[in-house]
């Protein structure tokens, strides 16, 4: 049995003392490393760049298309009230024009500002109605490429 447990030590150090790992396989193991990080990196770059063009012309869009469109149409739609004789923006900032009274240029004011507001609030609404798809499916795209880049460090150095 001594002889046996011997022979197994003995056989056991002669295999571990002949196994040795070539000096260019650490190097290579490196390397592909490191290359797998700038791919990653530059995945992930490749990606911000696209989605910021995309958010980007939406925020053009908003800004010189949709925002006069809106105004525009409320303020037609204003004055025809006020050639109409209706209450309007036009009429009270009209009234404002020709009086010195405080109460009448203090409406006025309080119009253009209720009417700002509820541009902005229109305007605001559709940029987030149009932006939040596209941060969320960049996000969606962000967190998969940082899985992927997980999944094959874990398979690299494992297997």
């Amino acid at each position: 049995m001594k002889i046996r447990i011997l022979m197994l030590l003995l056989l056991s150090t002669f295999m571990i003392a002949c196994v040795s790992i070539p000096k260019e396989t650490i190097v290579l193991s490196k390397t592909l490393g490191n290359d797998l990080e700038i791919l990653h990196n530059s995945h992930q770059n490749l990606v911000k760049i696209y989605f910021d063009k995309i958010k980007s012309d939406i925020n053009t869009f908003i800004d010189d298309v949709y925002a006069p469109f809106v105004i525009n149409y409320v303020l037609k739609k204003d004055f025809k009230n006020y050639k109409d004789g209706k209450q309007s923006l036009y009429g009270s900032i009209n009234a404002a024009g020709k009086s010195n009274e405080k109460k009448v240029t203090d409406t006025a004011l309080e119009k253009m500002s209720k009417f700002q507001k509820a541009a902005l609030k229109q305007i605001s609404f559709k940029r987030n109605e149009l932006l939040k798809p596209i941060i969320k499916q960049e996000n969606e795209i962000l967190a998969s490429s940082q899985m992927k880049r997980l999944f094959i460090i874990i398979l690299y150095f494992f297997f």
